[in-house]
């Protein structure tokens, strides 16, 4: 179900947007899930979208996926994007967030970036070849994402300063930090109130009953 959106409580006198809600793992069934929601998007002529993210990461190629979408919906439509985080965006969902023109965190948000890293199991972690060509490959993803991060944060970052926060380890990001660095332009903690019948939701598995 998809719709446009009237909110009451506008972030910066935006009034009327299509919401997209990006929740748990990010999959290539979230992808397509998310080009399915901008292809309606583009039927309705709406060209504000809030994006509200609450993932702990997933599948790269996923995520580069839904990246590229946004960024042609932003070029080809003269869409405008408002990322917003309630409470965290890890690892490929950061990236996701930073796709926005505007980008929200709430005080207590919280954002993480790390390099990319691949496993090999099985007979695979015995392929020499194997594994060096996976290394290769999360070199070149991380140089794409570092510089991604870089542009974003209008060269507050370096690739060499991301490089030297990540060394293996994650870099968990406060809204302070964030607006520091030009990861986010605003905090609110107040998201905005939606006011129509029809959703468009996109979201990854169940939770566990565990959790």
């Amino acid at each position: 179900m998809f719709s446009a959106f009237e909110s009451d409580n506008s972030i910066e006198g935006i009034k009327e947007y299509v919401d997209i809600d990006i929740t748990g793992p990010i999959t290539d069934s979230v992808a397509f899930r998310v080009d399915r929601a901008l292809e309606k998007a583009k039927t309705v002529g709406q060209k504000v979208l809030i994006v509200r993210i609450h993932s702990t990461g997933g599948s790269v190629p996923a995520g580069n996926l839904i990246r590229n979408r946004l960024k042609e919906y932003q070029k080809q439509h003269g869409g405008q994007i408002v990322t917003y985080v309630p409470v965290l965006a890890f690892s490929m969902a950061a990236i996701l967030f930073l796709c926005g023109d505007r980008r929200v965190m709430s005080h207590s948000a919280r954002l993480m970036l790390h390099r990319v890293s691949l496993h090999e199991t099985g007979e695979c972690s015995k392929d020499v070849h194997l594994i060096q060509s996976v290394n290769d490959y999360c070199v070149d993803l991380n140089t794409e994402l570092f510089e991604f991060v870089v542009q974003k944060s209008d060269k507050k970052l370096t690739c060499k300063d991301l490089e030297e926060r990540t060394p293996g380890i994650d870099w968990y990001i406060t809204y302070a930090e964030a607006l520091e660095y030009n990861l986010a332009t605003h905090v609110s903690d107040v998201q905005p109130r939606l006011v129509a019948a029809v959703r468009c939701v996109i979201e990854g598995p169940p939770r566990s009953k565990y959790r």
